[in-house]
């Protein structure tokens, strides 16, 4: 049976020692980004900029905590993703919508979740996108319904945690160390042509490494956090399942789809640049959740 310890949505009822721990956890996140992010911004832009971006990125996380409010951003996601990316939206047929109910039970929610299947665009993936669930025909048709179901699950697991809406915290330092790059790179090739001294062109052109270090890291953690998730996606459809062998095939058919193989040994490059856990990473995290249930089979 799975773990009473550790609740399948951590986030349902109470404030749990899970949930409190997962919000310090983010708040270093969160400041491990905008700590370089406010010192470089304000450098280059001045006082009352950085105030400005500090104003929205405050606003944004107490957006996430405000009920409906945080629905926003995921509104204009689907607006774009949608027409496409996850085109020819169809009901899934009952039986999936049956997952969702009898996963449901389990998690104590009442939140009322919509589950489509779309055959064109982006087939060999699943997606959650607000209250919405959609997955492509390609893989309702290759998965057994045990394999279809942990998919069903980790999407729905997404949906209890909020995650695409948490995650709309990691985008503004990412999207400012792009074009911090940019005019940082400006005003090195500025400087570097207009015939100024030796140590303007070396200031300037440690600001363009300052701003490259900036990206990297915004980058990493903003990859970082979206991998944690993952992770506890994966923990909460297997909580919800109780079927590892099912979610060990369902990850094969996901990389056998994409190209990719899940018994590979990704690169340190390779995962911190990856907003997915990927290869081995992830084969080896769902195989160690494994020995908190029962399995009826081998696991190689």
């Amino acid at each position: 049976m799975a773990d009473q310890q550790d609740p399948i949505n951590p986030r349902s009822g109470g404030m749990k020692f899970a949930s409190l721990r997962e919000t310090f956890r983010n708040a270093a996140l969160a400041g491990a980004v905008l700590t370089p992010y406010g010192a470089l911004h304000g450098f280059t832009f001045g006082r009352e900029s950085l105030v400005e971006q500090g104003a929205l990125i405050g606003g944004i996380f107490l957006a996430l905590r405000v009920p409906y409010l945080r629905e926003v951003p995921l509104f204009l996601t689907r607006a774009v993703l949608v027409p496409l990316l996850l085109r020819s939206r169809k009901d899934a047929p009952e039986d999936m919508k049956q997952m969702v109910t009898d996963m449901q039970a389990k998690t104590g929610s009442g939140k009322h979740v919509n589950i489509y299947t779309y055959d064109r665009g982006m087939t060999n993936n699943a997606v959650a996108l607000g209250g919405d669930i959609y997955i492509g025909k390609k893989l309702v048709d290759t998965m057994d319904r045990d394999e279809l179901k942990f998919v069903v699950g980790h999407e729905l697991a997404h949906i209890e945690a909020q995650d695409m809406s948490e995650r709309y915290l990691f985008w503004p330092p990412f999207v400012d160390s792009i074009l911090t790059g940019f005019i940082t790179l400006s005003m090195f090739y500025e400087t570097a042509l207009s015939g100024r001294s030796a140590q303007d062109v070396a200031m300037a052109g440690g600001m363009v490494t300052l701003a490259a270090a900036y990206y990297m890291a915004a980058s990493g953690v903003r990859n970082y956090h979206s991998r944690l998730t993952e992770y506890r996606a994966d923990a909460n459809a297997i909580r919800m399942t109780e079927n590892v062998p099912a979610a060990l095939g369902a990850l094969e058919q996901l990389s056998r789809n994409g190209g990719g193989n899940t018994h590979r040994e990704p690169t340190k490059w390779e995962t911190f640049k990856a907003s997915h856990p990927i290869g081995e990473d992830r084969r080896r995290a769902i195989m160690a959740m494994g020995r908190h249930y029962p399995i009826k089979v081998t696991l190689e």
